[in-house]
């Protein structure tokens, strides 16, 4: 078992007391890949090519499941693609909007599709936590060669707001166009610094904070600046202090 896996592992049984408190809502959903006009078609996901797709939730969740669509271009099914999927802020400058590379959490998976017969793949994460409003995006990357890499299949109908980067390049400011499969899958937390879940802030929450801040979980990170330190703790006390209405 990796040091990555090992620490999922963990994050998941530290979890695992929410889980079952608060169902997760579908807060983002594209049309699938199948039945478009022009076919199946997608973006390569390889070492010349980074793809991101943006959502903003509307109100105040914790990151449960992305769910995405992926074929490749390797029809023989012979070369391993692994495709990391990283939650990113938004770098807001004016009048763009495009990935910030402040990374909130990250996952890998293997692409099972072989040829063009696209494959709908779950990646978990750690509760994240997504401000309401907030823009946010889901970001696919790989070290596939081209020709042998994974794509990421655009939906048979619909736009989003998607953003490229090649290679090292920086990313080209994001538009709307066709629109990449994804489903964002959140529980609801309308307040964030009630980590038991139960309604009531005491003991029990700060307990379950420090416990995450330890562990080095993402839930912990409650001002979405991709590092878990003091301002974490300031921002939870803060919140804690105007307690739940």
């Amino acid at each position: 078992m990796t040091k990555q896996h090992r620490r999922r592992s963990a994050l998941a049984l530290l979890a695992m007391g929410l889980s079952s408190l608060a169902a997760a809502d579908v807060i983002y959903q594209s049309d699938g890949p199948f039945g478009g006009f022009f076919g199946l078609w997608g973006a390569d996901v390889f070492v010349g090519q980074t793809v991101g797709q943006r959502f903003a939730p509307s109100a105040d969740y914790r990151l449960d499941e992305v769910r995405l669509w992926f074929m490749s271009n390797d029809f023989g099914g012979t070369v391993d693609e692994f495709v990391t999927v990283t939650i990113q802020t938004d770098a807001d400058g004016p009048g763009q909007s495009y990935p910030s590379r402040v990374v909130l959490d990250q996952a890998t998976f293997e692409v099972t599709a072989i040829g063009w017969e696209p494959v709908e793949e779950a990646v978990a994460f750690d509760g994240v936590v997504l401000h309401a409003g907030q823009r946010y995006w889901v970001v696919c990357s790989s070290d596939a060669i081209g020709g042998e890499d994974p794509v990421w299949n655009f939906a048979a109908f619909g736009t989003g707001f998607n953003a490229f980067r090649l290679g090292n390049d920086p990313w080209q400011p994001g538009g709307s166009g066709a629109e990449l499969t994804m489903a964002v899958e959140a529980r609801p937390a309308p307040c964030l610094p009630d980590y038991i879940a139960d309604g009531v802030l005491n003991f029990f929450d700060v307990q379950e904070f420090l416990a995450r801040l330890a562990a080095r979980s993402p839930s912990a990170d409650l001002n979405n600046d991709g590092a878990l330190d003091f301002f974490d703790v300031q921002s939870f006390l803060g919140l804690f202090s105007r307690g739940c209405n």
